[in-house]
């Protein structure tokens, strides 16, 4: 089975990159058994296990799938819940239709989907989803702060500073054992670093792990 995914799935983020890098904004420390607080929403560790799982199960399905180191999978999954949470808030703070937008972004990724197990599509959505969810509620909210015939350069700009207001005011701040995440940092198409060792297998091997490197891992550190 041939499973054709949508462009800014999983792990691609076209507005404003992939920040997964530096520190956590909020100074609040991370509460046991919390992956990330993202403004007033916790985001679980049993969530992410739950989702990583299901999307791994997934994409596992997919030929020609290469194997994914599993905590920079893990880092992927959990940084896609959180832009959708972070959608969800920005929106209710801009009035933006998060339903709609929401309703919008799963018909496309459903369609991005095709062939996988419509019962599986409908547990990983959140993950497939989340990013163009982001996506779609900051534009619109940026749209309804800028004037009119504002330039794409001076709405990305604004795009960004709206973000980085919004975690300022707000926080994110992700657990110790996953990457921490800022979503305003990154320039548009930037790639994540999300290689984080785990286990004695993975420890040994210094620096960005090759599809070889990774592929070598037990199956128990990896999806694929």
């Amino acid at each position: 089975m041939k499973i054709v995914r949508p462009a800014a799935g999983l792990a691609a983020v076209v507005l404003l990159g992939s920040g997964l890098a530096g520190c956590g904004v909020a100074d609040t420390p991370i509460r046991p058994g919390v992956a990330a607080t993202v403004g007033d929403e916790d985001i679980t560790l049993s969530e992410v296990d739950t989702y990583a799982a299901d999307t791994c199960e997934l994409l596992e399905s997919n030929e020609g799938q290469a194997p994914i180191a599993g905590a920079a999978f893990r880092d992927q999954v959990l940084y896609s819940l959180v832009l959708g949470s972070m959608a969800e808030q920005i929106g209710a703070d801009y009035d933006v239709d998060v339903a709609a937008a929401r309703r919008q972004v799963e018909q496309t990724t459903r369609q991005g989907l095709t062939g996988a197990d419509p019962d599986l599509v409908d547990d990983v959505l959140p993950v497939f989803a989340g990013p163009d969810l982001f996506t779609a509620v900051l534009n619109s909210a940026v749209t309804s702060q800028v004037e009119e015939g504002t330039s794409g350069e001076e709405a990305q700009a604004a795009a960004t500073e709206l973000v980085q207001q919004w975690q300022d005011d707000n926080g994110v701040e992700t657990n110790p054992r996953f990457a921490s995440i800022d979503v305003a940092s990154q320039e548009a198409g930037s790639v994540p670093e999300l290689s984080v060792a785990v286990g004695e297998a993975a420890t040994a091997l210094d620096g960005e792990l090759t599809p070889e490197q990774v592929a070598a891992l037990p199956a128990s550190q990896r999806c694929g």
